[in-house]
This record gives structure tokens, C-alpha cells and sequence, in this order.
């Protein structure tokens, strides 16, 4: 992620918002995880009050923080996993990528807290 940006106030109100961090923003089956230059944030997944995504970036909320953090940089996303033949097989093992957007980050948050509640 190249950037972490904060911004304050009602949905009635307009607020300048600038970059104060960069880091890495990991999801795991819980959360998402912030790394930061500056500091390092967490937005448990059943805390969430604000999901907003678009095709490069991403908008975190969670109870008790009146912040919004926006997040950049998400066309860089990508799963990437390592595939093994199970002895017998007969293809080669191999890396698999998939670009992932905004959206798809979404859907899979969705699926997350479904898989928890």
C-alpha cells in the first residue's frame, strides 16, 4: 500500500485529507492489519463500521474510532499461492497469481465475517 489517509468529521462535512503514513496493509481471517512507517493500526473485521472500496483503494471504520482510513496502492494486490502435485501426480508444481481490486477485497471481507457469525 503506498499510503494511509485520515479524514474527521460528519457526512455533512468537507475535510482537506493528506498522506501521513505508507506502509503494508495485510488482511488475515480476523482483521486487517496496518503496518506503518509512523505507527501500526488494526481494524478487527467485527469491529467494522465503514467497507468502502474502489478499484485501487480502501476505506477502513471500526467502533470506536472516529477516524476513516483510506488506503491506496491496491492495484499492486495479488494472491499468490504455490501448488505441489500430491505424490502420483503427474503436472508440475507451479505458482499461481490473481490480481485482485477494491471489490473483490470487499466480497472477500464479506465472506470472512459470514464464515464467523
Amino acid at each position: 500500500m503506498r499510503g494511509v489517509w485520515y479524514h474527521t468529521g460528519g457526512s455533512q462535512t468537507t475535510q482537506e485529507i493528506s498522506a501521513v503514513d505508507s506502509g503494508t496493509l495485510i488482511l488475515t481471517d480476523k482483521r486487517f492489519v496496518f503496518g506503518g512507517q509512523r505507527k501500526n493500526l488494526e481494524f478487527p473485521l467485527a469491529k467494522l463500521t465503514q467497507l468502502s472500496t474502489s478499484a485501487t483503494g480502501i476505506a477502513l471504520g471500526k467502533s470506536g474510532r472516529e477516524k476513516v482510513s483510506y488506503f491506496t496502492g491496491l492495484q499492486a494486490l495479488r494472491v499468490v499461492s504455490d501448488i505441489v502435485p500430491k505424490e502420483g501426480d503427474t503436472w508440475p508444481a507451479g505458482r499461481v497469481e490473481f490480481p485482485l481490486s477494491g471489490p473483490d477485497v470487499s466480497e472477500m471481507v464479506q465472506q470472512l465475517i459470514k464464515s464467523t457469525s
